[in-house]
C-alpha cells in the first residue's frame, strides 16, 4: 500500500475481506518459501 488513504480504506473494509487479503498473502509467501527450500536444498546437493 502506497499512502495513508489506501492504508484507512483498507482498514475499514470488512472483517472478511480483510481476512481474505491476508489469507491470499500467507499462501503466496508460502509459495515463495517452498521455491526457496527448493532452491536451497538443490544447491546443498550440488556441493
Amino acid at each position: 500500500m502506497s499512502n495513508e488513504s489506501e492504508i484507512n480504506k483498507f482498514l475499514n473494509e470488512d472483517e472478511s475481506k480483510i481476512k481474505e487479503a491476508l489469507d491470499h498473502i500467507q499462501s503466496e509467501l508460502a509459495k515463495c518459501t517452498g521455491r526457496i527450500t527448493q532452491l536451497t536444498k538443490k544447491e546443498h546437493s550440488k556441493k
